[in-house]
């Protein structure tokens, strides 16, 4: 028995190894790809508003693609980890639902990549017919693959909870957790899609382009109502795997679920600081405190999964 565990070991290791080889390639040529269209962009801006200093533009915007590049590989490393246990228990209850949770991490490594270079591709079609079409997509497909990531994820956890029960006591205390967070949580973003509305039209990237393409009223369709969806999943998820947390046994157990909800909600509020970040129109395409404020969201976003990858 002892000589067959070596071995076992090692074929376990192999799909895990190759994943991450498979995600730390994607991620290289990304990087590359994506750090050339950001020199082109400076490009194609310049002949089109020679007041934007092109080569402060390339040169800012290469950093943040380079703290983007930390978060790609942090979250490709955890979600991996998390996938390869959850795989090797997804026969039971609990794996069933850790696999679901574990396929919302993997896919959130699409959406990571997606929302970093989106605006970058749009941009690559200024000066052309396509450029309204372009924008679109750059906001809405991200959305969709986030909004994909949330229902899965939130299914996964509530799995998770139905799987275990606290006593009276608890419940009361959970549910009025629950009543808590949804009352905060409408306190955020009623007044943040109110504020949406009014600036959305405005709304200008660094490239000096429109960030919407589309009627305020539209985008209140498409864009806010999915985001909140969106927000609100991740919420009850958090609260669906802190409960679970709380009520498992095993030592190993609560340390991970208390790492996995953590992480995951310092994600989600992450995400909707970038959002506030876009509303306020902030510039980061030069030296300042555009540029300061959205590379510590996206350290945030590295310090959330950091917490995932610490747990799986």
């Amino acid at each position: 028995m002892n000589v067959l565990a070596p071995s076992y070991r090692v074929k376990a290791a192999k799909p895990e190894t190759a994943l991450l080889v498979g995600a730390y390639v994607t991620v290289l040529v990304v990087s590359v790809v994506y750090i050339g269209m950001i020199f082109r962009s400076a490009h194609l801006i310049g002949q089109h508003d020679p007041s934007i200093d092109t080569f402060l533009y390339a040169q800012t915007h290469t950093y943040v693609a380079l703290v983007e590049i930390v978060l790609w590989t942090t979250i490709a490393t955890a979600a991996i980890r998390f996938k390869t246990y959850a795989s090797h228990i997804r026969h039971s209850k609990d794996g069933s639902a850790l696999n679901l949770i574990a396929d919302a991490m993997l896919i959130s490594f699409i959406y990571a990549i997606l929302s970093c270079v989106a605006s970058t591709c749009k941009t690559q079609f200024e000066g052309t017919p396509y450029l309204a079409v372009a924008t679109t997509i750059a906001n809405l497909l991200p959305l969709a693959v986030f909004l994909l990531l949330s229902m899965l994820l939130f299914i996964g956890s509530f799995r998770l909870s139905r799987l275990v029960s606290g006593g009276r006591a608890f419940q009361q205390h959970y549910q009025r957790l629950v009543v808590l967070s949804c009352t905060l949580f409408a306190c955020l973003v009623f007044p943040y899609g109110e504020y949406f509305y009014r600036v959305a039209p405005k709304l200008v990237d660094d490239d000096g382009l429109r960030h919407f393409a589309l009627l305020p009223s539209t985008l209140v369709a498409v864009y806010l109502v999915p985001f909140a969806v969106v927000w609100l999943l991740g919420l009850l998820a958090c609260l669906h795997l802190a409960k679970y947390a709380f009520l498992v046994p095993g030592k190993i157990y609560k340390p991970i679920f208390y790492n996995l909800y953590v992480g995951i909600l310092v994600s989600y509020v992450s995400t909707y600081l970038i959002q506030l970040f876009y509303v306020s129109n902030l510039h980061s395409n030069r030296f300042g405190v555009g540029l300061v404020i959205i590379v510590g969201l996206i350290a945030l976003l590295i310090a959330g999964y950091g917490v995932i990858y610490r747990g799986a």
